[in-house]
């Protein structure tokens, strides 16, 4: 089976993509903060190849996790879990199998703080999506081959 894992406080606007994945035979995991989402890739490092793709949410809550605290960017919580997962949680050649399947999104507005993410993504070699309320995540997740639900 294809698996998906998704990281997002918010997983009732993914609902739609979630639901429209497990049709078409994706097995969807989902961590709800930053802590679990990081925690959940140190304890299933040994099935990291199973996963077609990692989604990341870029502002996520952190629950006070001193990983996050005095950190400037506290407020994108998924840029400092790729931070954590590179330096602290993976070997190198897991984070490099872990980022070509990795995809964060915002659905902040196009500000400044939306173009600081683009950037940190671009330098990281990371997909990035702003995603718009009228944008499906998933149309997007196959536009770059992380998911096929056509064939």
């Amino acid at each position: 089976m294809k698996r998906i894992f998704w990281i997002d406080d918010d997983i009732g606007v993914a609902l739609p993509d979630v639901t429209f994945l497990k049709y078409h035979g994706y097995a969807v995991d989902i961590a709800r903060n930053a802590t679990e989402g990081i925690d959940w890739f140190a304890e299933h490092k040994l099935e990291l190849g199973t996963h077609c793709a990692y989604i990341v949410d870029v502002q996520l809550p952190t629950d006070g996790d001193s990983r996050f605290s005095g950190d400037s960017r506290a407020v994108f919580a998924g840029l400092r879990i790729c931070e954590i997962l590179k330096s602290e949680v993976l070997t190198a050649s897991e984070w490099e199998a872990v980022r070509q399947k990795l995809l964060l999104f915002t659905r902040l507005p196009n500000t400044q703080r939306m173009r600081r993410i683009q950037e940190f993504a671009t330098a990281n070699k990371i997909h990035f999506v702003h995603k718009s309320p009228t944008d499906s995540l998933l149309s997007q997740l196959a536009s770059i081959g992380l998911v096929n639900v056509l064939g």
